[in-house]
């Protein structure tokens, strides 16, 4: 009967340990995966930082281009048309600005998320790794 029980336990123990080891192994899998996509969050909000601000620059250099037409023009066709597609590129690139921040905001949740779950899986790991010392 004492010989089952150590059997028994010595088993479980092993049995124990293993789940552990390979719930471990899971989170640090994990953890590589998060910290890869931090990674990959973080360069794509540089890009779409630098990419907005070029985006602000363009609607700014049309606004001024648009106030030095009106300006300058004696009502003539050619610069109504001229001013009239540059109103409307300028309504574009305001959209697409837009847009982009929109894009920046969600890449900057996305980052913080990503960061708070690395957070949490390191949270686990060391508890892991107390449970595993203790086994």
């Amino acid at each position: 009967p004492a010989t089952e029980l150590c059997v028994i336990f010595c088993f479980n123990s092993t049995s124990i340990s293993k789940h552990w080891e390979a719930e471990l192994a899971t989170l640090k899998g994990n953890n590589a995966k998060l910290t890869t996509a931090l990674l990959e969050s973080t360069a794509n909000v540089k890009q779409w930082k630098q990419q907005l601000g070029a985006y602000q620059d363009e609607a700014e250099r049309l606004h001024k281009r648009v106030t030095e037409l009106e300006c300058v023009s004696g009502q003539t066709a050619g610069v109504k048309t001229q001013k009239t597609e540059l109103n409307q590129t300028i309504e574009d690139l305001e959209a697409e600005l837009k847009a982009r921040e929109e894009e920046l905001e969600n890449l900057k949740q996305e980052v913080e998320e990503a960061s708070q779950l690395q957070t949490q899986n390191d949270s686990l790991t060391q508890k892991l790794q107390v449970n595993m010392h203790s086994l």
